[in-house]
């Protein structure tokens, strides 16, 4: 009897500790001020408390790097007196994110769940600031200026980063494929997708769909798991979109999406994929090494940005940052290289289009300048790829550190 009490016992711990996982990580994703900071940074506190020796024997190196480059980034930057001093809730930020991903025991929690409650958290945030804007603002004029209101601050959302939100639940449609997927599971995605396609459209944000393009084009054909589909998911998926597309045709001509997929359509006819960040790439490519400190000193154009992270890291803070974030970033590749070989198809597909719906906008976007917490969304991905990598040599060698 006494066996059998703390059994049960330890099944309720670990499902308490599931739930609270899935809500942090579910309030991270909502990114509402102060309480989803505040959420994430004790939770890593409290998991540093508890494997303090392990995390700091294992992966200390990492977390010095990780240290070092956000020291540089805003230290430099600082120098410079170029914008607002972040360095010390970035610092908190980053390093309890990539304590947090390192910590999670994967034989106890799902990769899905990980990661879909942290996507519904900010597919919500996304969804909700849309609405919030079509209700308290003038239609008309915010699809003019592709202004989306934070509904948690009030405050203007900045544009590039916004369609970076939503890209992450896009990344995730090659999984519906999946013959292994629960229809239910299937549905909540297709949800998902379907409320970041009608955020993007209102935002009039082009990007995000070309990335998407290049997700599910490296995970059909690439990883080919294309061969997973069979006729009764392709009619459903062919279904789902017939039906939104009708909704939307038939719909009465007050609707707000209505009126948003028309300036969206104008927009691409008239300018396409035409942008002054062009010439800012060449620019910043070419002064790599002419400018090592930063400073913003030489010409792209009339932007304000580059609108690529790495180049804007130079852009801003010169060649120290960056090699340090390019150092960070390699020493998860080994990572990569053993879901790609080992890991379970399921995982590998969840993780590999996630990361690709994390990378891909750090091409595109001034990551570090527009949102620290989609940065510290990628911290987390890596820590959570070296774990689920460590995680499978572990168990084959009937070892489990963390």
């Amino acid at each position: 009897i006494d066996k059998y009490r703390k059994l049960e016992f330890m099944n309720k711990d670990l499902s308490f500790k599931k739930k609270s996982l899935y809500v942090i990580l579910f309030l991270y994703g909502l990114m509402i001020p102060q309480v989803s900071f505040l959420s994430v940074t004790l939770y890593g506190l409290y998991k540093l408390f508890f494997n303090y020796t392990k995390i700091l024997k294992n992966y200390s190196l990492q977390i010095v790097v990780l240290v070092f480059f956000t020291v540089s980034y805003y230290g430099i930057a600082g120098y410079h007196e170029i914008g607002p001093n972040q360095i010390n809730k970035s610092l908190l930020l980053f390093v309890m994110v990539y304590i947090i991903g390192l910590s999670i025991n994967l034989n106890n929690y799902k990769i899905t769940h990980i990661l879909l409650s942290l996507i519904f958290g900010l597919s919500l945030f996304v969804f909700a600031s849309v609405y919030f804007t079509y209700f308290t603002e003038n239609i008309t004029r915010a699809l003019a200026d592709r202004d989306v209101i934070n509904i948690w601050s009030g405050e203007i959302l900045n544009s590039p980063i916004f369609g970076a939100y939503a890209l992450l639940a896009l990344s995730l449609l090659p999984t519906v494929f999946l013959s292994i997927l629960k229809v239910k599971m299937k549905l909540f995605i297709m949800t998902l997708i379907l409320m970041s396609i009608m955020a993007l459209v209102l935002f009039q944000s082009r990007g995000p769909f070309i990335s998407s393009v290049i997700i599910y084009m490296f995970s059909f054909f690439y990883l080919k798991y294309i061969f997973q589909i069979n006729l009764f998911q392709i009619k459903s998926l062919i279904f789902i979109f017939l039906f939104f597309t009708i909704f939307i045709y038939y719909a009465e001509d007050g609707l707000f999406f209505v009126e948003a997929i028309d300036a969206y359509l104008e927009l691409i006819e008239n300018k396409g994929m035409d942008s002054g960040r062009y010439y800012a790439w060449m620019m910043g490519l070419q002064s790599l090494f002419s400018y090592p400190l930063g400073g913003r000193e030489y010409d792209i154009g009339g932007l304000s940005h580059v609108h690529n992270m790495y180049l804007d890291i130079h852009y801003t803070s010169g060649l120290l940052p960056l090699s340090f974030l390019f150092m960070f970033m390699a020493s998860h590749l080994k990572s990569f290289l053993v879901l790609i070989r080992k890991g379970e198809v399921k995982d590998k597909l969840f993780l590999v289009c996630f990361g690709l719906g994390l990378l891909l906008p750090t091409f595109f976007e001034p990551i570090m300048e527009a949102s620290i917490t989609f940065f510290s969304f990628l911290v987390f991905y890596l820590a959570l790829l070296k774990n689920y990598s460590l995680n499978i040599n572990r168990n084959k060698g009937g070892v489990n550190k963390i």
